[in-house]
């Protein structure tokens, strides 16, 4: 086994061994996850090669044994993109437009509640094209300008959401219910401010700090929407397209806790950190990789023909709630309270 054996990803740890992967994790389960567990923690990423999956099933039941006895999760609360759930905890990865890129971000990073650890299953990789860019966060956080990160502790970030319109995903989707006091009561519990701006449509908005304290390793990490929910993230094609849409009016967007605009320059001097970190390898059929979601973020290239991934979260961390952001509208007729 060599944990290093990828020229392109200094990183990333790969278990390329096929025959010491699929004995390993039949005749000592618990010994393999602890291995598996141990690289993730000191790399932030692994890639088991060579397993054997063919369903669902099969990827829930290497998921759990990897894990190593850590809870899997349910992808639901604030839904953003699309997936399908395929059974049990598993479902696909994001189900977004094959010809444009997703900028690489760290799942879930502006809820109270994230994911610790990432699983990624290639049942089907793509004809061309589709790798999953993965992203070292201790990079990041090291080589971010200080001022930069300074500024993001000091004065916080506010997310906005808009669900339903014009470019949001759907409320029932988003939130599994159109029940608006169930919504009302989720929203309460994790400080969103929430107002109905029609029968249909819902804006939220809330506050969230910059950095995250990763739980197993003590260390203070780079955190955020904040560069994935700007402009500056969307591909050029998009970005123009966008150009005239009001930031209150887009889907996702991020501001000073205070409701300031974030400047375009550190937004870029973000965008450039997150691009000096990435690093791609190539998928195959059977490939397995295990993400620290705090330590490695992920994205995903444009593609060709079919793909298909797998995609299982585990380990839930939560962070105390801040207080709720009032939210402010440009009109008022149909608004009714949360």
């Amino acid at each position: 086994m060599n944990p290093n054996s990828h020229a392109n990803a200094v990183p990333l740890a790969v278990l390329d061994d096929r025959a010491r992967n699929l004995s390993f994790l039949r005749d000592d389960p618990d010994g393999f996850a602890a291995e598996v567990q141990a690289l993730r923690r000191r790399h932030g990423a692994v890639l088991i090669r060579g397993l054997d999956f063919a369903t669902p099933a099969e990827v829930e039941e290497i998921a759990r044994a990897i894990c190593g006895g850590m809870d899997l999760l349910s992808y639901d609360g604030e839904r953003a993109t699309p997936r399908t759930a395929l059974g049990g905890r598993v479902y696909t990865s994001t189900e977004y437009k094959a010809g444009e890129s997703i900028f690489v971000h760290n799942e879930c990073s502006s809820r109270l509640e994230w994911p610790l650890c990432l699983m990624f299953a290639c049942g089907l990789p793509a004809a061309g094209g589709g790798a999953t860019p993965l992203c070292d966060m201790r990079q990041v956080t090291r080589e971010l300008d200080p001022a930069i990160q300074a500024a993001f502790r000091a004065r916080g970030i506010a997310y906005t959401r808009n669900y339903g319109g014009e470019f949001g995903v759907s409320i029932e989707y988003a939130f599994g219910t159109t029940d608006r006091a169930a919504i009302a009561a989720y929203c309460a519990a994790r400080g969103i401010g929430c107002e109905w701006l029609g029968p249909d449509a819902l804006r939220t908005r809330f506050r969230r700090a910059s950095h995250a304290l990763h739980p197993e390793t003590g260390e203070t990490l780079w955190f955020n929407y904040a560069t994935f929910y700007s402009r500056s993230a969307l591909d050029p094609r998009l970005r123009r397209l966008m150009r005239g849409v009001p930031e209150e009016r887009r889907a996702f967007s991020a501001a000073w806790a205070d409701g300031e605009p974030i400047p375009e320059d550190m937004f870029d001097a973000c965008r450039q950190a997150f691009d000096a970190a990435t690093y791609r390898f190539d998928w195959r059929r059977g490939d397995f990789l295990l993400l620290d979601n705090m330590l490695s973020g992920h994205g995903r290239d444009p593609f060709q023909g079919e793909r298909l991934t797998y995609t299982v979260m585990a380990g839930e961390v939560v962070r105390p709630a801040p207080t709720a952001l009032p939210t402010i509208l440009r009109t008022t007729e149909e608004l009714a309270p949360c």
